[in-house]
């Protein structure tokens, strides 16, 4: 066996960070990230690696002051597909995906905070990678306390 390959890798990364009012702040990010691998003559790495990362990913974030005690969060987020598995089949890989979140949060004093959230609300589960359970859309509440 002869591991002998050659690789580059290439990528961007950006983000941006907008205050539409006071209450109310918008976030968005990008990153891109390509790889260009050379078999060597003789090379027994046969793997198709190409797809092991997602090329493209993006996320978009909105963080809204409804009222002073009331905060209301969303999150969407993009993924390529991939194939982690290094495996020929592509049906081994995991889909391209637009995820969303929601949290909604109360904070009746400064050290108390009651919220609800909702993630994967547009499908009723995700495949974010190979080796572990879809995510499923949930729903839960939390408590926080500061002290």
């Amino acid at each position: 066996i002869v591991n002998d390959l050659a690789a580059n890798s290439y990528g961007i990364e950006i983000s941006s960070n907008y205050f539409v009012t006071q209450n109310w702040q918008l976030k968005l990010s990008y990153s891109y990230i390509d790889f260009d691998f050379d078999y060597k003559d003789g090379s027994s790495d046969t793997l198709p690696v190409e797809k092991v990362a997602a090329k493209n990913k993006a996320s978009f974030y909105s963080f809204y002051t409804v009222t002073e005690d009331v905060k209301w969060d969303v999150m969407v987020y993009y993924q390529d597909s991939k194939n982690p598995s290094y495996n020929y089949d592509p049906q081994d890989g995991t889909p391209s995906f637009i995820k969303l979140d929601s949290r909604l949060s109360w904070s009746p004093r400064e050290d108390l905070e009651v919220y609800i959230v909702g993630q994967n609300l547009w499908d009723h589960s995700t495949r974010e990678t190979l080796y572990y359970a879809e995510a499923p859309r949930t729903f839960y509440v939390g408590l926080n306390y500061k002290f």
